[in-house]
């Protein structure tokens, strides 16, 4: 049974590791006394997962890359599998696992990078409820004209530097409530980007309600 440890994950949430080191079927320990302490950087891409394990003198000492599809099935929709995404993470970290065992077992914090805004949204559970809504769907274009129609454009650019477009979240959330009431029946947890829904698997920590 691997012991529980507590580490760093994004924004210095304290999280347990359990879930990630069973999921890789390794031991990511921190172990004290080690000449050199490690670090583990997950960037998840548009098209691949991209893991290193990166030393705290700096040196890149392994890295794992495995690909993934950016899902288009209808016109002006860019969609990918959060699965996917984990899975590939858990893989590439058994890659390194093989390469470098006893530096990744020093690893004493992990860092997540991913693509803004993207719309995971997660059941009772923490499952996924469907495909994720990428940063770069266009699909709400109705949506946006409502938005951008009852909210005071100026104020906003004001206070965000930026006005109502495709890349903002209200829209994309309320396309799929009138168009998947099934699905969004289904949401209980919103993750606003690919490094919180990590977060929301490395930890108990989740960030906003339906």
């Amino acid at each position: 049974m691997i012991k529980a440890l507590e580490i760093e994950v994004g924004l210095c949430h304290t999280v347990k590791r359990e879930v990630f080191s069973e999921d890789c079927g390794i031991f990511i320990g921190g172990r004290r006394g080690s000449v050199e302490r490690y670090a583990l950087g997950i960037d998840i891409g548009t098209t691949s997962v991209k893991v290193l394990l990166i030393s705290e003198s700096g040196k890149i000492v392994a890295e794992a890359v495995r690909g993934h599809d950016l899902l288009s099935p209808y016109q002006n929709w860019a969609e990918e599998k959060a699965d996917i995404w984990w899975s590939n993470t858990v893989e590439a970290v058994r890659e390194i696992s093989q390469k470098k065992p006893d530096e990744l077992r020093s690893t004493v914090s992990i860092g997540c990078s991913g693509m803004v805004p993207a719309i995971v949204l997660l059941d009772e559970q923490g499952r996924p409820v469907r495909n994720t809504i990428q940063q770069n769907d266009a699909r709400a274009i109705d949506q946006i004209d409502r938005v951008t129609a009852a909210l005071d454009q100026e104020l906003l650019y004001e206070q965000t530097g930026g006005r109502t477009n495709q890349q903002h979240i209200i829209p994309r959330l309320l396309w799929v409530k009138e168009n998947e009431p099934e699905v969004w029946a289904r949401v209980r947890w919103i993750m606003g980007s690919t490094p919180r829904f990590f977060q929301s698997r490395l930890s108990t920590f989740h960030w906003m309600t339906s």
